[in-house]
């Protein structure tokens, strides 16, 4: 799971990105955003799931200058995460070895 969600969500970040910055759409980054919090939760990311579940909630909202801070938000809290998770991963194929 660790491994799927290191690969998977910079490819959804990105699919974010594009969709906020050139396609101007916001459905797209909502939905994006859902599929990494149900990941996040899983892995126990309780603040990255929480990022995604408000920009989730801002699909209604109209002014897109309000979803940007939060998803750079994100993709911070992405960052930390990832190093976390690769960490465990590190150390759990070390005391299997």
């Amino acid at each position: 799971l660790i491994h799927s969600f290191l690969k998977q969500t910079p490819t959804r970040i990105s699919s974010i990105e594009h969709s906020l910055y050139v396609e101007l759409d916001l459905n797209n980054c909502c939905d994006e955003a859902h599929t990494i919090k149900s990941s996040a939760r899983t892995l126990g990311a309780v603040r990255l799931g929480e990022l995604c579940q408000k920009l989730e909630e801002m699909r209604s909202v109209a002014e897109k200058e309000k979803f940007k801070p939060l998803f750079e938000e994100l993709k911070n809290e992405f960052n930390k995460v990832s190093s976390q998770l690769i960490d465990i991963a590190k150390s759990r194929s070390t005391s299997a070895a």
